[in-house]
């Protein structure tokens, strides 16, 4: 990503009935070349925020800017950005390469130059020979990589897409989110890309936007989200965590010692406002709990209330810190067979995987 902002929100709103805000006061920034992921639960903004980019949608309140230029009263077909649906949006009367050519009509573009980008989009998808199909006669793998493909036919200034891979099955899903992170990659595309699948914003990002009740919870890269979560509900919302609320004992704004139920003492990392004496919840994954074997060093102990071999995982829940339901996941390999409901395990944690925020 370039210093360069491509897309800003400043101070953006958006109300139905006047009183409720969908977005509410949104200050962002997209780079040049960015593949920034807007995710969040139903309800929560993104898919609001991507229209009003788009067009389709009109902001109560503030302003947006595409290349430093205001949105205010540019009309959604003069805006330069290419649109990838769900639902493909394909002229199911045109062939493929009608569907391609089609925006390049609309831009005036002459026959050999149509031709000409129409063979060069079939190739970049991987579909030279399927120009004169139908849509009807694609699979619905297909038929999403010809919208790809007809949303950067013309060369737009931003790519948006709506929940492109929803209606598709997982093994096509995690395929085209591979040719679509090389696409950008290869053109140097900037993409705003609206989802509720946590896996896929954390395969495609650059950043992601979490939304939460029309505003973004936190903004950052994959890892910062997953690893460094500023809040209960970020921590929640990526992956698996184990949230358990606690006491901050010590804190120098970073490193922390919390106390937890069982009154277990346990170092972390604080998030940015802990202090000494402030209640707080603690976020640790799953699979950051060790198992300690052959006499290492043990943060604390749980017992094994129920253990599920998955193949290439064992997940338990456990006992311990004074809750019921701590779970850990661990490779199958690495876990003696004996592990079952009863077991005393021995474990331990990084102090870089206990992540300590506020209790909200």
């Amino acid at each position: 990503m370039s210093g360069a902002a491509a897309v800003s929100f400043t101070r953006v709103s958006k109300t139905y009935d006047g009183r409720t805000a969908v977005v509410d006061d949104l200050d962002l920034t997209v780079g040049e070349g960015e593949f920034l992921s807007l995710l969040g639960p139903s309800g929560s903004g993104k898919t609001t925020t991507l229209m009003m980019l788009a067009g389709f949608e009109t902001p109560t309140a503030g302003e947006i800017t595409l290349a430093g230029r205001s949105l205010a009263h540019v009309p959604a077909h003069r805006r330069d950005i290419g649109m990838v649906f769900q639902d493909y949006a394909l002229f199911p009367h045109m062939s493929v390469a009608d569907n391609l050519a089609y925006p390049l009509r609309l831009r005036g573009l002459a026959r050999e130059e149509i031709r000409a980008r129409v063979d060069k989009a079939l190739a970049m998808i991987n579909m030279s020979g399927f120009g004169q199909r139908l849509p009807a006669a694609l699979s619905g793998g297909q038929r999403q990589r010809v919208a790809v493909a007809r949303a950067l036919i013309f060369a737009p200034r931003l790519v948006l897409m709506d929940e492109p891979l929803g209606a598709l099955d997982r093994q096509l899903r995690e395929q085209l989110q591979i040719e679509i992170k090389q696409l950008h990659r290869e053109l140097g595309l900037t993409i705003v890309y609206v989802t509720h699948d946590q896996a896929e914003a954390l395969t495609l990002s650059d950043r992601i936007a979490l939304f939460h009740r029309g505003r973004i919870e936190q903004l950052g890269t994959p890892r910062d989200l997953y690893e460094r979560p500023d809040t209960p509900f970020v921590a929640n919302f990526l992956g698996d965590n184990n949230l358990i609320r606690c006491m901050v004992v010590r804190s120098d704004g970073q490193d922390c010692q919390l106390r937890l139920p069982s009154g277990d003492l346990l170092a972390g990392k604080a998030a940015s406002g802990l202090t000494s004496g402030d209640k707080a919840v603690v976020a640790i994954r799953p699979e950051a709990i060790r198992p300690c074997i052959n006499g290492q060093a043990a943060t604390a102990e749980a017992e094994v209330i129920e253990a599920i071999y998955t193949g290439d995982q064992l997940r338990m829940r456990c006992r311990a810190f004074g809750i019921d339901n701590l779970q850990i996941k661990v490779s199958s390999a690495d876990m003696p067979a004996q592990a079952a409901a009863g077991t005393r395990l021995r474990f331990s944690i990084a102090p870089e995987a206990v992540r300590a925020m506020a209790d909200s």
